[in-house]
């Protein structure tokens, strides 16, 4: 997989892969160390609503949906090391907001053969499962 932030064939190393400048060791490493700044980095900017949000459809529908009933709610809830797409936290209810392909909507793809699924879907489904349990552990619903 070529270094995808790397824009332009001009760049001197446009096309290459991380193993082929670190080596494989390195570049496992550095996919990780990576991994975790962004995340952080993220969280850190929704916790100071600096994130510039790119709605999804699903997630505008909610909000519309949740604001004309007039339910007191919170977008882009961080509990923890976890975002939730809407809170009421009153009520400990969490609203995600889930889309077929990057959560693998299991009436759509067969979850019992994950390798159909890509590593992302294998991913964020791992991680839902993480962050279901921890919130149902803590009271969420």
């Amino acid at each position: 997989m070529v270094i995808s932030s790397l824009k332009g064939e001009t760049h001197p190393l446009y096309g290459k892969t991380w193993e082929e400048i670190y080596g494989e060791e390195k570049a496992k490493t550095r996919r990780k160390s990576m991994s975790i700044w962004a995340r952080e980095s993220i969280i850190e900017r929704i916790k100071n609503r600096k994130f510039p949000f790119f709605h999804t459809k699903i997630e505008e529908i909610m909000f519309y949906e949740m604001y004309k009933r007039d339910f007191f709610f919170k977008f882009q809830y961080r509990i923890n090391n976890f975002v939730c797409d809407f809170a009421l936290p009153n009520s400990k209810i969490i609203v995600e907001c889930d889309g077929d392909f990057w959560h693998a909507n299991p009436k759509i793809y067969d979850r019992n053969d994950l390798g159909k699924l890509s590593k992302i879907q294998q991913e964020k489904i791992v991680r839902d499962q993480r962050k279901d349990e921890f919130l149902k552990k803590n009271g969420w619903v």
